[in-house]
């Protein structure tokens, strides 16, 4: 499976702020883009590229996602996080997104893998985990590297991501590219 996780970065570009890991079963791509028009054209090219599903960072509204939803096609999967409305309001007290958490489900892993992308705008702190235990450890770890926010791919349904809330012990906020029930 091709997996893309598109994050909306101020003067990232795919060929500066991006990177890849792949496990015996699938080939994940983490990179940021620069406005939404970039995300358009970037995501355009990796669905004629064979990507099958895209999770789009908390910066892409429900507007832009059916709009890039439309543009690939239904067989392909696009999706953005969301918060919860007690995390949405932590969210939008923040100061600082400059350290960014993310959590991708690979489950064809045994351990994690972690994985960063800095630049002067935002430093990405990227753990692959191959399940819940997993990524509740993995909240914890980016706790200790001090980042200001969390987001989880679609694997993490509310349940989940409420799990992963507690195991921070919801000292940051944390959303989800799943749908929020």
């Amino acid at each position: 499976m091709k997996f893309a996780f598109i994050a909306n970065v101020a003067g990232a570009t795919p060929e500066t702020y991006s990177a890849v890991f792949e496990s015996p079963g699938s080939y994940n791509l983490i990179a940021g883009v620069d406005g939404m028009d970039a995300a358009k054209e970037y995501i355009k090219k990796l669905a004629g590229e064979g990507f099958e599903m895209f999770n789009l960072c908390g910066d892409f509204d429900d507007e832009i996602t059916a709009e890039i939803k439309e543009m690939v096609g239904p067989e392909i999967e696009v999706s953005h996080a969301d918060y919860s409305a007690a995390q949405m309001a932590k969210l939008e007290k923040l100061e600082s997104f400059k350290e960014y958490g993310i959590i991708i489900l690979d489950d064809d892993i045994e351990d994690p893998h972690h994985m960063a992308i800095n630049n002067e705008e935002c430093n990405a702190h990227i753990i692959f985990v191959k399940d819940l235990e997993q990524a509740e450890k993995a909240g914890k770890t980016l706790i200790e590297e001090k980042v200001d926010f969390i987001e989880l791919c679609s694997w993490f349904d509310n349940d989940k991501m409420e799990a992963v809330v507690k195991a921070t012990e919801d000292s940051v906020p944390v959303g989800t590219c799943a749908e929020l029930k």
